[in-house]
């Protein structure tokens, strides 16, 4: 699946936070507000829902755009219930 940035992140999604956008676990959020994220970029938008659906992603973005946050939230969220289970 091919998603352009203008597909996704617009005016009506560049004011979401993190909170609102995505689903993500309580202790992600927590650290998220710790050190003062509190909007996901373009890539952050356009790459956390494919990737926490299982969809594999291709993304490309400027150096501090926030890809490695994107890909770490993706990977924390997915095994942190797993881990808990142990």
């Amino acid at each position: 699946m091919d998603v352009e940035e203008s597909d996704i992140f617009n005016s009506e999604t560049i004011n979401k936070t993190f909170e609102s956008a995505f689903t993500l676990p309580d202790f992600i959020l927590d650290v998220l507000k710790a050190f003062n994220y509190t909007r996901p970029t373009p890539i952050q938008y356009n790459s956390i829902p494919l990737g926490l659906t299982h969809h594999n992603i291709i993304g490309q973005a400027k150096a501090g755009t926030g890809k490695t946050l994107a890909y770490t939230t993706i990977l924390l969220s997915v095994i942190e219930p797993k881990i808990s289970n142990l």
